[in-house]
Order: C-alpha cells, then sequence, then structure tokens
C-alpha cells in the first residue's frame, strides 16, 4: 500500500461487498418463505377439491342441511396431510364445508356448497374457499 487511501478503497469495497452478501441472503430467505407459502397453499387447495369430487357423488340428502344424514355436521375437521419422500413431515389444515339451497324449482334443487381450508403454519395463515353448485333434478 502506497498510502492511506489505499485502506479507504479497501474498506469501502469490504462494506460493499458485504452489502451485496446481505441482498442475496436476505432474497434467498424470500424465496424460501414464498416457496413454503406456495406449498402450503398448493395442498390446501388440493383438499378443498378432494373434498368437492366427494361432494359431486353425493346424495341429495346428505347436502340438505335440514337433513338427520347432513354431511357436515361434525364440522370444522382437522386434517393431517403428510409429505416428503418417506412422508417424515406433516402439516394441518382444518376443513369447514357447508352446503345451501339456493334454487327450488318444480324440476330441480341446487345446492351451492362451499369448502373452506386453513392452515396456521406460516404467518399471514393461507386460507382457500371453493364452490361448488350441486343439481338435482326431479323426477
Amino acid at each position: 500500500m502506497n498510502d492511506f487511501s489505499d485502506v479507504i478503497f479497501l474498506m469501502v469495497a469490504m462494506v460493499v461487498f458485504s452489502m451485496l452478501t446481505i441482498n442475496t441472503s436476505r432474497s434467498f430467505m424470500n424465496t424460501t418463505s414464498t416457496s413454503i407459502q406456495s406449498t402450503i397453499e398448493y395442498r390446501a387447495i388440493a383438499l378443498a377439491q378432494d373434498e368437492l369430487d366427494n361432494i359431486r357423488w353425493a346424495p341429495e340428502i346428505h347436502l340438505n342441511p335440514t337433513s338427520n344424514q347432513y354431511l357436515f355436521d361434525s364440522d370444522p375437521i382437522t386434517t393431517t396431510v403428510e409429505y416428503g419422500s418417506s412422508d417424515e413431515f406433516s402439516e394441518e389444515y382444518e376443513v369447514t364445508r357447508n352446503s345451501v339451497l339456493i334454487e327450488n324449482t318444480s324440476t330441480q334443487k341446487q345446492y351451492r356448497v362451499t369448502v373452506q381450508v386453513t392452515s396456521d403454519a406460516t404467518d399471514p395463515p393461507v386460507q382457500v374457499q371453493l364452490e361448488y353448485i350441486k343439481t338435482y333434478f326431479k323426477e
């Protein structure tokens, strides 16, 4: 080093390098957080879709809230999803379902079925809501 200015340049270069390192680390953390949030949302959507797939084949008496065979009396339910190469991880989701009669004519009955899946594993919590219209034709 020839003079004191070389020391100042070295210190400035070290500060700039440390700022770049901190920004890169922050970017990796944000990417990881976004990836985890997306994975939890994906599983929540899959759970809600599974519930709707089961409802597609349900008889009308199971969707009628006034029936004693109403499917959703036990709501909300807690479902655990296991994942990983040998199911070493698990996540809990709360599933809430309901149905509402939206049309009752001489030819058909229509129910709106709503499935809401919530997970508190991340901040903010993940909440997914899917709706399905189920139509029964009268004979």
